[in-house]
């Protein structure tokens, strides 16, 4: 009855990912940049952008096709392609946080962080909210409040037409179209999947190391420019999940005020600089406000 009511009410169904550190699916989100559509260069362009996007995507699909992994593609509605893999049982956050990991390193996916982001779900190694349940996820035939259409999963991105995929209203054919390709998914075993990845111990026993310790980089003096410095840092995942991102919390904007405040180059400091075209190139950017927040980052320690 809660699902037919949401259905039919035009509501959204929000999946949370584990159940006490376990989880059944992982998920790349893939989105455009909401300033893109806040400065309403999306909406100019929407054919343009989805194109670029899905050259990323199709990248990490042929990857998957290689390896004989599984997969669901779903519009999200909006702004958004989600590439879910359902695992036949139960694994830990963690096995799935490597396997996903692995893919990502293996498909060399390029993708323009001025443009695009991507999100992972499980986000990290551990979580950091210490919650029983983790991050929830829209999930296929949820009703988008803002663009007024449904999310809907497609076969393959051959079919990824924005002017058939604009389904606002739902009726029996489409829903059993959807189950149809629901269906012909295969989930995943978690040991083959390690098998097809070439994870072993001794990765799995790196990537925990990888989640206690940052490798010390070095800068070159001559060319400490902010492109140059963020490069560097994303050699730590941790960072380049943060660096990636359109608009980082308050937390994740510490951090990098953290690392990037007391930089100096040939004994100038360069750090409020650094920052400042950091958030600056950020959602939602308010130049007034960034020199507000910075104008004191000369007494915070790194």
């Amino acid at each position: 009855k809660t699902i037919e009511s949401i259905l039919h009410n035009k509501n959204s169904f929000l999946c949370y990912q584990e159940d006490y550190n376990l989880i059944k699916w992982i998920c790349f989100d893939f989105d455009v940049n909401k300033e893109l559509i806040d400065n309403g260069e999306f909406d100019k362009n929407k054919s343009v952008f989805y194109q670029e996007l899905n050259i990323s995507i199709q990248k990490l699909l042929d990857f998957l096709c290689k390896k004989d992994i599984n997969y669901l593609i779903e519009f999200s509605g909006n702004r958004g392609v989600h590439i879910w893999i359902l695992f036949e049982e139960n694994i830990t956050r963690q096995d799935g946080y490597i396997i996903f990991q692995a893919i990502l390193d293996k498909a060399d996916i390029q993708l323009d962080t001025q443009k695009f982001s991507l999100d992972k779900y499980p986000k990290s190694l551990y979580s950091s909210t210490k919650t029983d349940k983790g991050t929830g996820v829209k999930i296929p035939l949820s009703f988008h409040q803002k663009s007024k259409k449904y999310s809907c999963i497609i076969e393959n991105l051959n079919d990824f037409d924005l002017t058939k995929l604009e389904i606002t209203d739902l009726d029996n054919d489409f829903a059993e179209s959807q189950l149809a390709i629901l269906n012909k998914c295969v989930k995943q075993n978690k040991d083959e999947l390690f098998s097809k990845l070439e994870i072993t111990q001794e990765k799995i026993a790196q990537e925990h190391q990888k989640h206690n310790f940052i490798n010390s980089i070095s800068i070159s003096s001559n060319n400490s420019e902010l492109n140059e410095i963020t490069n560097k840092l994303n050699n730590c995942k941790h960072l380049k999940n943060i660096f990636s991102k359109s608009r980082p919390n308050e937390k994740e904007a510490r951090i990098v005020v953290g690392l990037l405040g007391q930089l100096q180059s040939e004994n100038q400091k360069i750090g409020k600089n650094l920052l400042f075209s950091f958030f600056r190139g950020k959602e939602g950017a308010v130049e007034s406000i960034i020199n507000q927040r910075l104008a004191h980052v000369d007494r915070c320690t790194p």
